[in-house]
Formats: C-alpha cells, sequence, structure tokens
C-alpha cells in the first residue's frame, strides 16, 4: 500500500514539472509593424536594436528579400509560426570581425546556480 503510494506521489510531481519560457516573443510572431527593410529588429514586440548592431527580423508578411522563408540570405522555415530575427556570427569582410546580437529582457531573473536550457 505504502509503494503504491509512493510511486503515485511520484508519478504525479512528474506530470507537474515543466519548464518556463523566460523569453518574452521568443517566436519573433509578435510585431509592431511589418518589417520593410533589413534592421528592424525592434519591429518584433520585446526585442531591440542594439546600438552597435543591424540585427534583422524577417516576417512572411514582409516584401521579398526580407521575407519567410524565401530572403536575401536563401531559404530559411521559421522553427514555428512565419517570424525569426537574424544576425552574423562572424564576417571576415569589411569591417572585419563584424558581429551583430539581438536583445530582450527576461520575464524573471536567472537564479544562480540554476542549470538552464537554450535552444536557437
Amino acid at each position: 500500500m505504502r509503494k503504491s503510494i509512493l510511486l503515485l506521489l511520484l508519478f504525479s510531481t512528474t506530470l507537474v514539472v515543466k519548464g518556463q519560457n523566460l523569453v518574452p516573443n521568443g517566436g519573433f510572431e509578435q510585431y509592431t509593424s511589418c518589417p520593410n527593410n533589413f534592421a528592424q529588429l525592434d519591429s518584433a514586440l520585446f526585442w531591440h536594436q542594439p546600438t552597435t548592431a543591424s540585427s534583422d527580423y524577417f516576417n512572411q508578411c514582409a516584401p521579398l528579400g526580407i521575407s519567410v522563408p524565401y530572403n536575401a540570405f536563401g531559404f530559411q522555415q521559421a522553427h514555428s509560426g512565419v517570424a525569426y530575427g537574424g544576425i552574423y556570427l562572424f564576417t571576415g569582410g569589411i569591417p572585419l570581425n563584424y558581429r551583430e546580437y539581438c536583445e530582450t529582457s527576461l520575464l524573471s531573473p536567472l537564479n544562480a546556480g540554476a542549470c538552464y536550457h537554450i535552444e536557437f
């Protein structure tokens, strides 16, 4: 009897445990306006255009070149939905060692010593 209750308790707690997404609008689906050119990451709600970079926002509603799935950089389906952000991680061209990033505020602070999982 005690083993049955313990097993039931164990299985019920594993069903309750789930991940929490700390990134607002992680799929870039919510936006203030459809992008009409490159370097408009701030058109996606909660995302900020860094001052030292020109991160891009791609959306199915956008004109050819910054649309989804076909754009100036090739073909890429969105992970889910119809939009995504784009950055240069490294280019050896001019300017040399140019990099871009995108940023947003998390929904809650991270806890020291906790383990987090991130996907791109």
